[in-house]
């Protein structure tokens, strides 16, 4: 008994260690952001799991498989834009638990209400943008 009494106790633990890495979906079309993302990932392997994809279309399909903890979404993409994953977020109710960041080159207050109004959390001008505030919205931790 005591045996499967410490296994148990051991996948346990496993569990909310595992449990504990926060799940992020980038979905991010600039290839020098991409790389940005993918050098931060390798830093912070042991507390973030990121997961990119270049297009809202791709990020609409990760949505709809997959549970984020935090979502980072670019609003100028070819072909279909930000505003479409914000759209599906709103009407699929995935907003809920879920905490969206918008980083985008847009900085207008049209932009920043209809974000706003669509389930966004926080709106971020790219060129404002530091390693430290990227580390911080990755790690759930940003103001």
């Amino acid at each position: 008994k005591f045996i499967a009494f410490a296994i148990l106790t051991l996948n346990f633990l496993f569990f909310l260690l595992m449990s504990s890495k926060r799940s992020v979906l980038v979905v991010e079309d600039d290839a020098y952001l991409v790389s940005f993302y993918n050098r931060l990932e390798s830093e912070l392997s042991d507390k973030v799991t990121i997961t990119i994809v270049d297009n809202a279309s791709d990020g609409i399909a990760a949505l709809g498989k997959n549970t984020y903890d935090t979502l980072i979404l670019d609003l100028i993409m070819p072909e279909v834009d930000g505003y479409a994953v914000l759209n599906f977020l709103k009407e699929s109710g995935k907003t809920d638990d879920m905490h969206v960041a918008v980083l985008t080159n847009l900085d207008t207050s049209e932009d920043r209400e209809k974000t706003s109004a669509l389930g966004a959390d926080a709106y971020y001008v790219k060129s404002d943008l530091s390693n430290r505030l990227l580390q911080s919205i990755l790690l759930g931790e940003e103001a």
